[in-house]
């Protein structure tokens, strides 16, 4: 594998910073799954009060529960599916921010639509490696929380690595564990930054979850910048005429 000369990671935020303060859409689309859940979580929530509400004293002294089971297996099927779209909407946000910071940080124009159409064919690769990222996490944890956060390392590049460079599902895991193994300490740094900010911007009531969301879409283009970084050559400057 070529030798690139990689960000430090204050650079990569500090050139993230930059990024997303002259496009802002690159983070303000991660609202939209935000939006996604805060909607369905209403009607369910609406759903659920209703269908508890119709559920009075008797007929739990009656043992009816007839109404009941189904009322509840609708709400939690409910919930699934909206935690399911929420997260399909989320990987698909995710690859358009990454086209958008690729765009930015190469000089390209940052246009929402145009990011949107390149994303077309990959998708479900994204869909795809997500699932499997996700199970890996699992078992990650079961195994140790060092397990866990191994899996994140290793994969946090999968999806520039289908995004920008067209690599397959293994392609893109192999590419991921390849450059993370050279630049481990790097890439937990900034993960350790985020989990923080995510936390504590998280905690604020009412906005909370939303601002968390935005941190989720800043540290997505530090981490692109990163992967660009790592996988670029650096522009040839001109050289003076002799």
């Amino acid at each position: 594998m070529a030798q690139h000369t990689k960000m430090t990671v204050g650079r990569a935020i500090n050139e993230s910073l930059s990024i997303v303060s002259k496009y802002p859409i690159i983070v303000l689309i991660f609202l939209i799954p935000a939006i996604v859940s805060l909607i369905g979580g209403m009607a369910i929530s609406g759903s659920a009060t209703s269908a508890f509400g119709s559920f009075d004293e008797g007929a739990i002294q009656d043992g009816n529960f007839d109404t009941f089971f189904p009322s509840i297996g609708a709400v939690i099927a409910g919930s699934a599916l909206l935690s399911i779209v929420t997260r399909i909407v989320a990987i698909l946000v995710s690859g358009i921010a990454i086209v958008m910071a690729a765009d930015a940080w190469e000089g390209r124009p940052v246009d929402l639509n145009s990011a949107f159409d390149f994303m077309k064919d990959k998708w479900l690769l994204l869909i795809i490696a997500a699932i499997i990222i996700a199970i890996l996490e699992i078992l990650g944890v079961l195994a140790c929380c060092i397990g866990y956060v191994i899996v994140v390392v290793a994969t946090v590049f999968v999806r520039q690595g289908i995004v920008l460079d067209n690599y397959n599902i293994t392609d893109s895991f192999r590419n991921s564990f390849q450059l993370a193994k050279q630049v481990w300490p790097d890439i937990l740094v900034i993960y350790i930054i985020y989990i923080i900010a995510a936390v504590i911007l998280g905690i604020i009531p009412v906005i909370g979850g939303f601002l968390a969301e935005l941190v989720n879409g800043f540290f997505i283009v530090a981490f692109t910048l990163y992967y660009i970084s790592l996988t670029r050559n650096p522009p040839v400057e001109p050289q003076p005429e002799l």
